[in-house]
């Protein structure tokens, strides 16, 4: 290797300032479809710059770590912390608990240079719609490059010894021969593993170290004449751009076809070394150029935060808001680098061990610190603007079962505190007989609110006994399919089962419920029972009927097909379109389409088979047993073949399968505005026999 020029060139800039508009076009919505190429000219860029840099203090024996790491620091952490603290601010108005919780858990990867492995790990996908959310997921990228720089001064010290022991050819070959086995690795990562193929540096390393040969081997090349390095450096520059315009999200990436943008980069930066009067560099040149150039890092950095909230206030993007986030992330680049970048790096004289202190270690502990506080505040709601406040207040407080934890899952035994008591004169119930029992699975549970609303409405008491993924049968035991691990839950299953019935058996005269998944069990067979689910099940039901006990077989509302947005729920409240009513109608503003997952109605025939197949064999198991009635609330939810989600204005759902609360309760109301409380008509049958 020679020792590499390094001096100050503009097209390099330039070149910067290239590859920073072609991520912002993409990200802004543009018709730039594989604009994401940019972040590929920034590594050659990197590769280029910090090989010809280390490789010359080495040469001149006066590299040293810790001065390459101290401007590694100030050059890269300030301005990203700035950004770090503006995103939690910007979010905070917006994001809902669970999401800013999971904003805060990523600032320690993000500044620590970790965040390619934390973002894989969260998202499986750049491209994946709910990266489009992620504020800080663009910092991926310069994880790569830390991570680089790490690795890169020890190999190049490690070939600086090398370089004493076998010839500048040799060298060479081992470089490519490098290069190569990275190159392929990347086509192998790209194909057969496309998340990490994105996000990791082996994938991107040669990248990187084309730059490096490039810095290390560029000198030594021949160079044609000018008019020759110009049509080299056009021809770069189409190479380009033209994958810039034909890649997709599809594309196998990165691997060969990052190879071409790489090598059209590579052409570009060394026909511009070569001589100034080549067009790449006049052009590359051109003031506007180098100066987004200069401040492409912070633009970088900037752009992304505010294309992730219009993402997240469901804003189309392209147009006028994709202008806007432009000129926007470009205002604040220019004050960052004006004011954050240029007097940190010119003017702070700080050795090492103050500058890690100040621009590692502070921000780091701060970050873990507010982490741990929206741990403890449960993603801090009340900073949010209403209505979001309210309707992220109203979902942390709709967990299935929540008011009722001892309940559920907790103890062997039946609990007549109070706190397992519903329905009517529920807070002055302990230790007294209720109306009825409530037994079963999770899916019970989650119907506390309807029984809750039926018993009040009825005068009625009832007491709660459930367990995740145990339906109350008795005389049986439990085995799940897909774990072997569930020995002690099997004990406790029994022990709960058991104490149960001999609770029942000393004095219980009353109606029960047996609330659950039945189509889980019936249909899809997901837990073993031994004696069969069915002989255990029609042998419970009819020991109940058998000692004048009424039987209500509640089944499970039905599975759906998306989780509930809770962002959506609240943006669907804000309603930014009449707010901004004059933005929305001409046009300058329009909704996008993240937040198509909150549904009001979804189709009936999603399911009916699968329930109709349960139906028929709770019906076939029970026949000839008295006292038994069935109530599905799907016959309460749906209608001309539509089933909805959302009552009284409210999303009924906690998750994909258990109603919420204040949904149950609503899903109650509405039984009772059509004339129906089957609690109170079983009670008063079995009252007047």
């Amino acid at each position: 290797m020679q020792k590499p020029d390094t001096t100050y060139r503009p097209d390099i800039d330039g070149l910067r300032a290239v590859a920073v508009l072609l991520v912002l076009l993409y990200h802004a919505g543009f018709p730039v479809s594989g604009g994401y190429v940019g972040v590929d000219v920034f590594f050659v860029i990197s590769g280029y710059l910090i090989t010809g840099i280390v490789w010359k203090e080495v040469s001149e024996q006066r590299f040293s770590f810790k001065s390459f790491y101290l401007r590694r620091i100030k050059r890269l952490l300030p301005a990203l912390t700035v950004v770090v603290v503006f995103t939690m601010l910007l979010a905070g108005a917006v994001f809902t608990p669970g999401d800013y919780l999971d904003l805060g858990e990523s600032l320690r990867y993000v500044l620590t240079g970790l965040g390619n492995f934390y973002f894989l790990d969260v998202t499986q996908s750049y491209f994946a719609a709910e990266a489009e959310l992620l504020p800080l997921i663009h910092t991926w990228s310069l994880a790569v490059e830390e991570q680089f720089y790490v690795l890169w001064p020890p190999a190049l010290l490690w070939v600086s010894i090398l370089s004493r022991r076998i010839s500048h050819q040799h060298l060479a070959v081992l470089g490519v021969l490098l290069f190569m086995v990275a190159l392929l690795g990347s086509e192998y990562l790209a194909r057969e593993s496309v998340a990490q193929a994105y996000y990791l540096l082996p994938a991107r390393v040669f990248e990187l170290m084309l730059g490096g040969l490039l810095a290390g081997y560029g000198t030594r090349i021949r160079r044609p004449s000018a008019w020759v390095l110009s049509l080299l450096s056009l021809a770069g520059m189409a190479l380009i751009l033209y994958f810039a315009l034909t890649l997709t999200r599809q594309s196998v990436f990165p691997g060969f076809n990052a190879l071409w943008v790489c090598l059209g980069s590579a052409l570009v930066i060394y026909a511009g070394g070569a001589s100034d009067r080549v067009v790449s560099y006049r052009l590359l040149s051109l003031r506007p150029l180098v100066f987004v150039g200069l401040i492409s890092y912070s633009l970088y950095l900037w752009h992304w935060p505010l294309v992730a909230i219009a993402n997240y206030l469901n804003l189309a993007l392209g147009g006028v808001t994709g202008l806007l986030i432009i000129l926007a992330s470009m205002l604040l680049a220019w004050l960052s680098w004006l004011l954050v970048e240029q007097p940190v790096r010119r003017q702070v004289r700080w050795d090492f061990a103050p500058a890690l202190l100040v621009f590692f270690l502070l921000p780091l502990l701060l970050s873990v610190g507010f982490h741990q506080y929206l741990r403890k505040v449960d993603g801090w709601p009340h900073r949010l603007v209403e209505p979001l406040r309210s309707v992220a207040l109203a979902y942390l407080n709709d967990e299935p079962g929540q008011l009722y934890p001892t309940c559920h899952d907790k103890a062997a035994e039946i609990d007549t505190s109070l706190r397992c008591y519903i329905g009517a004169d529920a807070q002055d119930s302990a230790g007294r007989q209720p109306d009825f029992l409530l037994l079963g699975d999770s899916h019970a549970n989650s119907a506390a609110g309807v029984f809750d609303e039926l018993g009040r409405a009825a005068d009625l008491n009832g007491l709660m006994v459930t367990s995740g993924s145990s339906p109350f049968l008795l005389d049986t035991d439990r085995y799940r399919i897909d774990s072997s691990g569930h020995n002690e839950h099997r004990e406790k299953f029994r022990l709960r089962i058991d104490s149960t019935r001999d609770w029942i058996t000393a004095g219980y005269r009353g109606p029960v419920v047996l609330g659950a998944a039945w189509h889980r069990y019936l249909v899809d067979r997901r837990i073993n029972f031994k004696p069969g689910f069915e002989e255990a099940f029609a042998h419970t039901v009819r020991w109940f009927a058998d000692r004048g006990h009424p039987v209500i077989l509640y089944l499970a509302i039905q599975d759906i097909p998306d989780n509930p947005d809770v962002r959506c729920i609240g943006l669907d409240e804000l309603d930014l379109a009449s707010r901004w009513d004059r933005l929305f109608s001409s046009g300058l503003l329009r909704k996008g389409d993240t937040c198509q997952t909150l549904r009001g109605l979804y189709p009936a025939e999603l399911f009916a088979d699968n329930r109709a197949m349960a139906r028929a064999a709770l019906e076939r198991l029970t026949a000839g047993t008295p006292g038994v009635h069935i109530i599905d609330p799907m016959d309460f939810l749906c209608e001309h073949g539509q089933c909805r989600t959302v009552l009284e204005g409210r999303y009924i759902y906690h998750d994909v399968t258990h109603l919420n609360f204040s949904g149950g309760k609503a899903l109650a109301r509405g039984m009772l505005a059509r004339g129906a409380n089957p609690l109170l008509q079983i009670v008063t049958d079995t009252a007047t026999q």
